[in-house]
């Protein structure tokens, strides 16, 4: 499957704009991404086939050097493109950003020659990758434990251990994440790791009430054998620094797609609740308004993405955890303005909800980015 679809990606010519990248986005939302909207939510199907076309499209390339229709990095590029297609799903537009972020690993490693190997069929679509990061990220904020560990072996490391919750998984695709040395904790190391099915392998944990079909597994390592040819970042507290600010930001992509699908549900439900809607206290027009700013906000921010200073990364955190809140306030507005109707099992309200819900948990969650601002506060 991986030939064939590195020879769909090569047969198809590169989007040569932001508006000819952004034109096929949109026409996939309007057709693959919507009629599978609900098989995704309702019956878990993770959509590898939608993901590749996407990836065609260029909404995986934008803001990886050279791989664009610029030779700049194009970061807004790409967290448009995941607004497109979250208008009509947010698993799709979450599993997107799940895959740039895997890019942007690459594009900020000193691993040239890993870079080379893989970031060219990411960028294509030809090959998945994932963020496995969660854990590493509320590790080195002190919320959780590293839950891999590893010891320095001739040419590597030997990796043991399990996450819980990792997305856009699936045998052969491959996930950048962090482990702790065993004999000397404060020593971490950036790996990228190939699911294999021997000792990296992935099991079902749980259901969830929304992104059934994220492709979400436990990732079980067992005395995993990481060459130093894998490694992403060795030590890795200056690399977290430099990957951190485009990590938070193309969230925003999640986000804005998920405000665009609210605000489309409020807009619908005018047409015939309209007259008892306008006393809502949050209208579609405040949605817009403030959906603009957010984007203006994020469209600044972007522009310096390896920016070290802590000013710039407390306003990274800032318009991540205000993308997250209008995300909630939109879901329990649109669903105010549908009423019962929304309320019904398989409504377009109903999934926008659950879908919305996740975009303040996942990493960095509310809570998460609170306590990253109040400890640069205090720092």
């Amino acid at each position: 499957m991986g030939a064939v679809a590195d020879l769909a990606a090569l047969a198809t010519p590169a989007p040569s704009t932001r508006e000819d990248m952004l034109s096929r986005v949109k026409a996939l939302a309007e057709t693959d991404i919507k009629d599978m909207a609900p098989t995704v939510d309702r019956d878990g199907v993770y959509p590898a086939d939608t993901l590749r076309k996407l990836g065609q499209a260029g909404a995986f390339s934008q803001h990886l050097s050279g791989h664009g229709y610029s030779p700049d990095r194009r970061l807004l590029d790409t967290i448009e493109a995941m607004a497109v297609a979250g208008e009509h799903c947010g698993c799709t537009s979450f599993l997107m950003w799940l895959q740039n972020a895997f890019g942007w690993y690459l594009e900020v490693s000193d691993n040239t020659a890993l870079r080379d190997m893989l970031q060219a069929r990411v960028a294509q679509g030809a090959l998945f990758g994932t963020s496995g990061m969660s854990n590493p990220v509320k590790s080195m904020d002190g919320i959780e434990k590293f839950k891999l560990r590893g010891r320095r072996v001739k040419g590597g490391y030997e990796v043991s251990g399990s996450l819980p919750y990792v997305s856009n998984l699936g045998d052969g695709h491959y996930m950048g994440s962090a482990f702790e040395l065993a004999d000397q904790p404060d020593h971490k190391v950036m790996a990228v790791f190939h699911i294999n099915g021997d000792d990296v392998k992935i099991a079902q944990n749980t259901h969830f009430i929304a992104l059934e079909g994220s492709g979400t597994y436990a990732v079980l390592v067992k005395k995993h054998f990481v060459s130093d040819d894998m490694v992403l970042a060795d030590p890795i507290p200056p690399y977290v620094k430099r990957i951190k600010p485009a990590f938070f930001l193309m969230q925003a992509g999640i986000a804005l797609g998920q405000i665009q699908a609210h605000i489309n549900i409020m807009r619908d439900a005018d047409k015939t609740l309209g007259h008892v809607n306008q006393y809502l206290p949050d209208r579609p027009e405040f949605f817009e308004d403030e959906m603009a700013k957010a984007t203006e906000l994020v469209a600044e921010l972007v522009k310096t993405p390896l920016d070290p200073d802590p000013g710039y990364l407390r306003k990274v955190y800032e318009a991540r955890l205000a993308a997250g809140e209008l995300t909630m306030r939109a879901a329990n507005s649109a669903l105010m303005h549908a009423g019962a109707r929304g309320y019904i099992t398989g409504a377009a309200a109903d999934r926008r909800f659950r879908e919305s819900v996740f975009v303040a948990i996942v990493t960095p969650a509310t809570k998460h980015l609170r306590k990253a601002i109040a400890d640069l506060d205090a720092a």
